[in-house]
């Protein structure tokens, strides 16, 4: 691999650990706090309300706090595209079926990424205005916060299914080999062992960092994949191209 393409593929996959860093910061930021139900009358009041886990991880933080978490994410997502890059460059040479469909996936999740997560914000700060409204006034924000919450939802399931089956294709390409990466690389690059290890560890580890790093657990699967893939691409990989 000549000199500049090399550098190129490091400068990608650099790319790629920064976003994951600044999209786990950004969801920490949304998410990563859960507040006191005692705090929040409203929520008792209104029997009906169905969305009082997200709730309570929306409410008892600036709505500065919010925004910086929502604009934080979505201005990184480029980085994520130049490291959705570096990760195909990785998988080249192991037959276009298999390296075309994890790469395009990937980046259609990237894509689609920022609406659902700004989206989050809208939602927030709409519930953190409902505690000040009367009675009438509850009723319409909560409505309308419930229109912002049904954009989240038809925009965050395509994100996130794309990204997961995306990554899930691409292990499948790495297992298949022919590329720059070890077959043993499909693996540990695999959503479903990583999401266990994101999801499962904030667990064990319990405390106030618990919520936290769980609320983040995707962008951590992603910041594991470019962390080992950065490692092994460093010096061209396996294979040279």
């Amino acid at each position: 691999m000549a000199g500049a393409e090399l550098a190129r593929l490091r400068l990608a996959g650099l790319a790629g650990v920064a976003a994951a860093l600044a999209w786990i910061v950004g969801d920490m930021l949304l998410v990563g706090h859960v507040a006191n139900a005692v705090d929040y009358p409203w929520l008792a009041a209104h029997a009906d309300f169905a969305d009082r886990e997200l709730a309570l991880r929306l409410l008892g933080v600036p709505a500065s706090r919010l925004a910086a978490g929502a604009l934080w994410a979505a201005f990184s997502v480029p980085l994520y595209l130049c490291g959705g890059w570096h990760l195909w460059r990785g998988l080249r040479g192991g037959g276009r079926a298999w390296t075309v469909p994890a790469a395009a996936l990937i980046l259609a999740g990237y894509a689609l990424a920022p609406l659902p997560h700004a989206a989050f914000y809208f939602v927030g700060a709409t519930w953190q205005a409902v505690a000040s409204a009367d009675p009438a006034g509850q009723a319409a924000l909560l409505a309308l916060a419930a229109q912002f919450h049904r954009v989240l939802e038809w925009t965050y399931f395509p994100a996130v299914a794309c990204q997961a089956l995306g990554l899930l294709w691409f292990a499948a390409a790495v297992a298949r080999g022919g590329g720059a990466y070890p077959r043993w690389f499909a693996l540990t690059a695999n959503p479903l062992v990583l999401g266990l290890l994101a999801i499962g560890v904030p667990q064990l580890i319990g405390g106030p960092l618990s919520p936290a790093l769980g609320a983040a657990a995707f962008n951590v699967v992603w910041l594991l994949v470019y962390l080992q893939s950065l490692a092994l691409l460093w010096r061209g990989g396996a294979a040279r191209h």
